[in-house]
C-alpha cells in the first residue's frame, strides 16, 4: 500500500512499516535538475521570490512539460514574508496561467492573503485542483476553501477540528520541510479522523490518482 507525500522538500526511502512511500519533491527553476532519483516533482516560484527574470519562466515552462512534473508549485502569496503583495500576485498568475495550459494542479503557498486568493480562483475558475499545502486553519476557513472548490494538504502541525470535518476527497498530507516521516503523518490524521491508516492511505491515494496524477502518464524521471 502506498503512501503519498504530496509536498516535500526531501526525499524520504520507504520506512519499515510494510507501505511504500511515493514523494512529490518540491523544485524551483533554479533546483531542478537532471538526475536519477526515481520519482515525481513539482515546480515552481515561491511568493518568496519576487526577485524572478524572464529566463526563469522561460526555464520553468520548458520543466512543466516534462512527464515527471506532476503539478506547478509551490507558489502563492504571502502577506508577512517576501516581495510586495502586487509583484506577487503577478508572478502567481502567471504560473495558474501555465497551470491551466499544462493541464497540471497547483500547489499552493498562502499566508495571510485568503481572502486574496479566494477572489482569484473565482476569477479564474479553473479545470485543475489548486491544492493549499500546509494548512493550519480553523474549519469555517476550511469550508471557505473547500466550498471554492479548492483542496487541502495538511503535515505535522494541523487544526485538530479542520481535519476532523474535512471531506474525504478534499484531503491530502504532506511532509514540506519537516523532520518527521509520512508515516507519523498519516499515523497522526488517521488518529484525528477515528480512520486506520490503511482507511486514510486509500482515500489519500484516490485522491492523488484523480487530481495530481490523472492527466499524465508516468514516464522516465528526470528530476
Amino acid at each position: 500500500m502506498n503512501l503519498y507525500d504530496i509536498h516535500t522538500h526531501s526525499w524520504q526511502k520507504n520506512p519499515q512499516t510494510g507501505f511504500n512511500v511515493i514523494n512529490i519533491i518540491n523544485t524551483t527553476p533554479a533546483t531542478y535538475s537532471a538526475g536519477a532519483t526515481d520519482t515525481f516533482c513539482s515546480c515552481g516560484i515561491h511568493p518568496w521570490d519576487t526577485a524572478v527574470s524572464e529566463k526563469n519562466f522561460t526555464i520553468l515552462e520548458k520543466i512543466i512539460s516534462d512527464a515527471n512534473v506532476v503539478a506547478i508549485g509551490e507558489a502563492g502569496l504571502d502577506n508577512l514574508r517576501g516581495g510586495n503583495i502586487a509583484s506577487q500576485e503577478n508572478i502567481f498568475r502567471r504560473q495558474i496561467e501555465l497551470a491551466e495550459k499544462y493541464e497540471k494542479p497547483l500547489i499552493i503557498h498562502c499566508v495571510k492573503a485568503w481572502d486574496r486568493l479566494l477572489s482569484l480562483h473565482k476569477e479564474y475558475s479553473p479545470v485543475v485542483p489548486w491544492i493549499v499545502h500546509g494548512f493550519r486553519g480553523k474549519p469555517q476557513q476550511a469550508e471557505q476553501m473547500i466550498h471554492s472548490g479548492m483542496k487541502l494538504s495538511f503535515g505535522e502541525y494541523y487544526n485538530l477540528q479542520t481535519v476532523s470535518i474535512i471531506p474525504s476527497d478534499s484531503l491530502f498530507l504532506e511532509t514540506d520541510t519537516a523532520s518527521v516521516s509520512i508515516h507519523a503523518v498519516y499515523q497522526s490524521i488517521a488518529e484525528t479522523k477515528k480512520l486506520s491508516i490503511q482507511e486514510l492511505a486509500k482515500i489519500v491515494e484516490q485522491n492523488v490518482k484523480r487530481d495530481i496524477l490523472s492527466h499524465i502518464g508516468r514516464s522516465e524521471c528526470r528530476c
